[in-house]
């Protein structure tokens, strides 16, 4: 069996080496041992192959006939191959029966890609006493590429992978503990998955849709509500996790919403029931169906029992008509700010009704559409909803008319009896309801927003919805946003209250999500009371970050291309330009590519090319990351001295995959693939 590898890569040295120096590696390598999941068998295998290396390498005879044959090949040998070997590759003979001795060498050397392939080849074949090694060493290899896809936020590349690894252990009911451990990651990479998903470019389909609500209801699921107690695995807290349905919300229809809130009807959640409340009242006006307004208001009477939401009641109550009653419940409101927007847009006149109208569509326009990707661009107008003829006939079917007369303030029109109206036509009552609005309003006239310091001096964001100045009134402002980490446990411990309050300061939080979805703070880089890694979402700036628009041509690509290899035949060339590299290669490869043009300086020799390129696709990845694929002819000469060995080797037809990675302006390559 061959084996893409050369013997300084397997001992871990440069090739510019000395005698001492590869005795030191091969004693540092003989004394490592591969993970404890490996058998004594395993361990041999790899021991065998590192003496076959060292037993080349300290021959002074050998090495340099392997020297002379490793150089011929240079150009090629920091490929990683995808396919079968090619024979023309720097290589190591290995017996069949030492097969998880390489597939161990090539996992410390990370090489997962053949690793993968070579595991896959052997799983087709005759199985032997060497299965549940190979199995270990796949399914390691598939967890380090689900990381490395992960931290190149290839989220659902990342899944793919540990995925793989984790069927593949469940399949042949090996290693649990190596099972839970990619359980694990999976689970804290799910929110990462689901922010991705939706806030994809172009719009995800609906098949990815789906996907990613279903990850989301698991994640309920498993976590038995939104402030539920389960381990879902994410490692997010409950205000963290807030953050992240708070950061996912917009990204959601009023309709999906729907969907992954209304269990939340069937549980103990305060936090869940007042989003579906708010996916109720959303779709409700938006759909103009006043029966799913009153739905919401049902269950505004059961959160009403622990918390005050009366200004929430209050808009149900004048969306469905209910004048007396919206009246009455924002006069039992708490909330004295909301009164005194009211009492101004009222004309300062104790008859509420048009403050009320404009709070109501203002709040529809500020607190409800930002929040569902479906309404971002929807008209907010009291007007077109009481137009609609359905809404109309439910008004007149359901609402509860005073036998009194209700006086509006004498804006533009006298007194107007809604009894009457009411009796007469609905679209009479919508137009009582918004008379005297229309000819108050001014678009300068809005709330203004602040922000404060926290009380406890630690820089949080507190935002208050004031009325404008000049209200005779002097009236307490309550705090409509305090979110940090630790704000919870702060509180319990500072104040010393019990469950209530615990369920009270959830409350505010959601409703805070409301007052203003842009403004909240950044979490820390690990999330405090929770033991080991976490998964860390800054709210301040998208998760997820999309790539620019700008397209990488293939023409664009083809120059870069023919820079690169002009610049690695300059580099191993007789010119020996090493400080060429750096302007078209990155790291991981830089490097390598710099030791090897010194090592052939150092023994004063250097080959020449010929090169033809062909770029065959361009794949741009994120604003800094991108793949080409290209057909490389390479023609190439090597000299010892300034002697030639007459034998041209000439690689016809080989693809390649460059990954890119965007410095500045400059596309640089930092890692190239053999695919085929």
């Amino acid at each position: 069996m061959r084996i893409s590898l050369d013997y300084y890569r397997i001992l871990g040295v440069p090739i510019q080496v000395t005698p001492e120096q590869i005795a030191q590696a091969y004693q540092d390598k003989s004394k490592q041992l591969p993970r404890r999941e490996y058998s004594e068998q395993a361990a041999f295998a790899r021991l065998k192959i590192l003496d076959q290396v060292y037993d080349c390498l300290k021959d002074p005879l050998k090495r340099s006939e392997y020297d002379r044959q490793f150089f011929s090949f240079l150009n090629d040998q920091d490929s990683t191959e995808q396919g079968n070997i090619l024979r023309s590759l720097p290589c190591i003979e290995i017996p069949d029966e030492d097969l998880i001795g390489a597939l161990i060498i090539l996992q410390e050397s990370g090489e997962y890609i053949q690793l993968i392939q070579l595991g896959e080849d052997f799983f087709q074949g005759d199985g032997n006493d060497q299965h549940n090694d190979v199995c270990t060493s796949v399914a390691l290899a598939q967890l380090e590429l689900s990381r490395e896809q992960w931290q190149q936020q290839n989220y659902e590349l990342a899944s793919m992978h540990g995925q793989k690894a984790l069927d593949l252990l469940r399949d042949r009911q090996s290693l649990p503990a190596m099972q839970k451990e990619i359980e694990n990651e999976l689970a804290k990479l799910a929110p990462y998955r689901i922010l991705k998903i939706f806030n994809q470019e172009p719009e995800p389909s609906q098949e990815e849709r789906e996907r990613g609500i279903s990850l989301l209801q698991k994640i309920l699921e498993l976590r038995e509500g939104l402030e539920g107690q389960g381990a879902d695995g994410t490692g997010l807290d409950l205000t963290s996790f807030l953050g992240f349905i708070q950061q996912l919300r917009p990204l959601l229809s009023t309709q999906e919403q729907n969907r992954i809130f209304s269990n939340e009807d069937r549980g103990v959640s305060s936090a869940g029931l007042y989003l579906l409340v708010y996916t109720l009242i959303a779709q409700g006006f938006s759909q103009q169906k006043p029966e799913l307004i009153a739905q919401a208001a049902l269950k505004l009477d059961r959160i009403s029992l622990k918390q005050d939401v009366a200004v929430e009641k209050s808009i149900c109550s004048l969306l469905l008509g209910k004048t007396e009653s919206a009246l009455e419940q924002i006069r039992q409101s708490r909330d004295q700010d909301v009164y005194g927007i009211l009492l101004q847009h009222s004309a300062n006149d104790r008859d509420l009704l048009p403050g009320l109208c404009w709070y109501t569509e203002h709040w529809l326009k500020s607190e409800i559409a930002p929040h569902f990707r479906d309404l971002l661009d929807h008209e907010v107008s009291l007007d077109s909803y009481f137009d609609n003829q359905e809404v109309q006939k439910y008004i007149e079917q359901r609402v509860e008319v005073s036998t009194d007369a209700i006086s509006l303030p004498n804006i533009t029109s006298p007194q107007v009896n809604l009894s009457q109206l009411s009796k007469e036509s609905p679209y009479n009552l919508k137009d009582a309801l918004l008379s005297p609005v229309r000819y108050q309003r001014d678009e300068d006239d809005v709330p203004k927003f602040t922000t404060r310091l926290d009380p406890f001096g630690t820089n949080r964001i507190s935002l208050s919805l004031d009325a404008s100045p000049g209200l005779a009134q002097r009236r307490t402002r309550r705090k409509k946003i305090v979110i940090s980490p630790n704000r919870l446990l702060s509180s319990l411990l500072l104040m010393g209250l019990g469950f209530g309050v615990f369920l009270l300061a959830l409350h505010f939080i959601i409703r805070a999500f409301h007052k203003n979805p842009t403004v909240t703070p950044a979490l820390e880089n690990t999330i405090p009371g929770l033991a080991g890694e976490q998964l860390a979402i800054d709210l301040t700036k998208p998760t997820i970050q999309e790539p620019e628009n700008e397209e990488l041509s293939v023409e664009s690509a083809k120059t870069i291309l023919g820079s690169w290899l002009r610049i690695k035949a300059e580099a191993l060339g007789p010119s020996h330009r090493i400080g060429e590299l750096d302007k078209i290669l990155a790291q991981p490869i830089l490097e390598r590519w710099q030791q090897n043009a010194k090592d052939l300086k150092a023994q004063g020799d250097y080959l020449t090319f010929e090169h033809e390129v062909q770029v065959d696709s361009v794949k741009i990845l994120s604003a800094s990351k991108a793949q080409v694929r290209a057909h490389i002819k390479e023609t190439s000469k090597y000299y010892q001295g300034n002697i030639t060995n007459n034998n041209d080797i000439t690689k016809d037809n080989l693809v390649f995959q460059y990954d890119l990675t965007k410095d500045h302006d400059n596309w640089l390559i930092s890692n190239t693939t053999i695919v085929k």
